[in-house]
């Protein structure tokens, strides 16, 4: 896939699903773009999705026998804060971009409380996106050029929207950052250390314009890490132990107890779900 002669860069593979570095035009605001093709009729599959401490502005939709598009929508998901089973119907094409959490407000006028662990249509929230977004589909987009118009048009709807920050959401989204960059392997004195203000500063600053504290965030965020880490492993390669201690974690015993407070499962059992849909999908 390519967008303005600038190729993607995938980052992660799990069945149909899809993740790629951010593109430059959106560096700053998101995490990732993702794309999701279900798999066809009679080989669905279920999933645990974990927690995600973002926004997604997600377009979904299914195609006819023409390959046209049909019951389309855009979407907001809110920050989800604990695991949920996902049930893949077959015929669907999902396109997102993950925007950093402390971007909602920017984005879409919303606190991230106000969608937590709900999905809204977009029209309700930020209508003008939705509608800029949707008419300027053809209905006969391929998920690669409905990936770029969907880039291009949160795009535009961000211009000049990061002037007008307050100085504690750049506050907080270089705290944030920091926890992206080490995968949550730091504590907020460190963040403090590096930014050269107070841990109390700090931590208000992500609270006010994340909803969220620089623990909670650091703990999901090294989570997903270590489990997606188990992903990209042949069984055969596979060392939970190894895994533990490359993500963060103090021991395997440590990362066992985070994985089944935030999930009710061990590591093995989230790693059997997520392995259950068979990874043929043709890459974009």
């Amino acid at each position: 896939m390519r967008l303005h002669d600038s190729a993607l860069v995938l980052q992660h593979r799990l069945g149909g699903y899809r993740q790629f570095a951010p593109p430059a035009a959106l560096a700053r605001s998101c995490e990732a773009v993702w794309v999701y093709r279900t798999p066809p009729l009679g080989a669905g599959a279920v999933h645990r999705v974990l927690p995600d401490p973002a926004l997604d502005i997600v377009f979904a939709y299914r195609r006819d026998s023409y390959g046209h598009i049909l019951d389309a929508g855009l979407f907001a998901g809110g920050p989800t804060t604990t695991p949920h089973l996902a049930a893949f119907r077959p015929g669907r094409e999902i396109v997102a971009i993950k925007m950093k959490l402390e971007w909602m407000r920017a984005a879409l006028g919303l606190e991230p409380a106000d969608i937590q662990d709900a999905t809204v249509m977009m029209s309700a929230v930020e209508p003008r996106l939705a509608d800029a977004f949707l008419a300027g589909l053809s209905g006969r987009e391929t998920i690669e050029t409905a990936t770029t118009w969907l880039i291009t048009t949160v795009t535009r709807h961000l211009a000049g929207r990061e002037r007008s920050d307050h100085r504690t959401r750049r506050v907080a989204a270089h705290a944030l950052d920091i926890m992206r960059l080490t995968h949550g392997r730091c504590d907020v004195g460190y963040v403090a250390g590096q930014m050269g203000f107070s841990t109390r500063y700090i931590r208000r600053a992500v609270d006010r314009n994340a909803h969220v504290s620089l623990k909670a965030y650091a703990q999901t965020v090294r989570l997903v890490r270590a489990i997606t880490m188990a992903d990209t492993l042949p069984p055969g390669r596979l060392s939970w132990a190894r895994v533990a201690i490359e993500a963060g974690y103090f021991d395997q015993a440590h990362f066992i107890r985070e994985c089944r407070a935030v999930c009710g499962l061990t590591p093995g059992q989230v790693l059997e779900e997520r392995r259950s849909e068979a990874d043929d999908a043709p890459l974009m």
